[in-house]
């Protein structure tokens, strides 16, 4: 998947505290290069779980965290790693994140 494929938009997993604050889960759905037709259960809260754990470290004008693509290494993070999206409240994307899969 193209990486820096513009998100169109995203699907909702659920919603995860931090302090008073709530942030959305999901996924993205479609870019102005692809479109994700499905995203198993698994994977949703595989990357539920992973984002929970990265809550502290997110913008604090973040409102979605958008898992953009699947576990996978890279050249410049040979980790296995979700690729996510920070979103703020304009549907902007704010930022990019490697989040490491346990």
């Amino acid at each position: 998947m193209a990486s820096q494929a513009k998100v169109i938009s995203t699907k909702l997993i659920g919603l995860l505290a931090i302090g008073a604050r709530l942030v959305k889960v999901g996924y993205v759905d479609q870019t102005d290069a692809w479109r994700r037709v499905y995203l198993s259960p698994e994977t949703q809260q595989k990357f539920k779980a992973t984002t929970e754990k990265h809550l502290h470290t997110i913008k604090p004008e973040t409102e979605e965290v958008a898992l953009q693509e699947t576990p996978h290494p890279s050249e410049s993070d040979n980790r296995t790693h979700f690729t996510a999206v920070e979103i703020d409240g304009q549907g902007t994307v704010i930022a990019k994140r490697h989040f490491t899969v346990q």
